[in-house]
């Protein structure tokens, strides 16, 4: 379960880091990210990713590190393939993780 939130974490981060960028902001959202918005999400980009290899870090030690890795790669691949292809599901899955991020916590404290 706390591999699942890892995951997660670095999926947010990445789509934090591509959506600051105004050609992918523009395909998913139809509009540009100003100034404000973009410092809130590479700040929200750079705190999900130290928390992601933290916690995968934390529960399996050296091979965590690997893990995380392989995590990273899923992550950038599942990102280019949804921004090439379909950017607006993008914008539903945005809206989904918050809810898939939380409910993974609750699950790891139950």
């Amino acid at each position: 379960m706390t591999q699942l939130l890892a995951f997660l974490l670095c999926f947010t981060s990445f789509s934090c880091f591509a959506l600051i960028k105004n050609s992918h902001c523009k395909a998913v959202f139809a509009k540009r990210v100003d100034a404000v918005l973009g410092r809130r999400m590479l700040m929200i980009a750079w705190c999900a990713l130290i928390t992601s290899i933290i916690i995968s870090l934390w529960d399996l030690a050296g091979y965590g590190g690997v893990l995380f890795f392989g995590y990273m790669a899923i992550s950038i691949i599942l990102l280019v393939l949804l921004l090439s292809y379909h950017p607006t599901k993008l914008r539903s899955l945005i809206y989904v993780l918050p809810t898939l991020i939380s409910a993974t916590c609750i699950g790891l404290w139950l």
